[in-house]
């Protein structure tokens, strides 16, 4: 299987008191936070990866259902899909419908699902952890904020990022 053909899909999900996970004080000081308790509904956001960088991205307010996600493959994913490649997904419920495998198989590529908790398979999962350490670190305390915040995450992916996380989940890309 050629690695250039492979697509991954996951979700992951961001809200307005995402922030970082350590911090700095000086020696015998505590370091303090103020994080908002009522952060609203969670943002989900749904994505596919390949070595070319991300596919496309589809975010939405609380959590994905199959309506949502098979919205996702048909007008999102589907127009971008070329025959041949290989999209790569976890077995989260939402993604075993039936009409999520009628839709990349009728666009002729295949449908492989992963093992159960396997996430050093799938190399979206080092997107998500890049897109949150910047999410944490930009404090996007409204909706608005969190959104745009969001589109600056993911401006700043660079290939060579993706192409290590490939390298880092076993799959070899070619040498650019």
């Amino acid at each position: 299987m050629n690695v250039a053909e492979f697509i991954f899909i996951d979700e992951m999900g961001s809200n307005t008191s995402m922030t970082r996970l350590y911090g700095r004080a000086p020696g015998g000081d505590r370091a303090v936070e103020k994080v908002p308790r009522n952060h609203g509904e969670n943002l989900s956001t749904v994505g596919a990866m390949g070595l070319q960088g991300v596919i496309t991205l589809m975010s939405i307010e609380g959590a994905f259902d199959n309506l949502a996600f098979d919205a996702f493959i048909k007008h999102m994913l589907v127009p971008k899909l070329k025959p041949g490649q290989i999209v790569f997904m976890d077995r989260l419920q939402v993604h075993l419908s039936s009409e999520v495998e009628r839709l990349i198989t009728q666009a002729k590529a295949q449908l492989i699902l992963l093992p159960s908790y396997s996430p050093d398979l799938n190399p979206i999962e080092k997107l998500w952890s890049k897109v949150k350490e910047f999410l944490r670190a930009t404090k996007a305390r409204t909706k608005r904020k969190l959104l745009n915040a969001l589109k600056k995450a993911f401006e700043s992916v660079s290939l060579n990022d993706i192409r290590g996380w490939f390298r880092h989940c076993g799959y070899q890309p070619s040498p650019v």
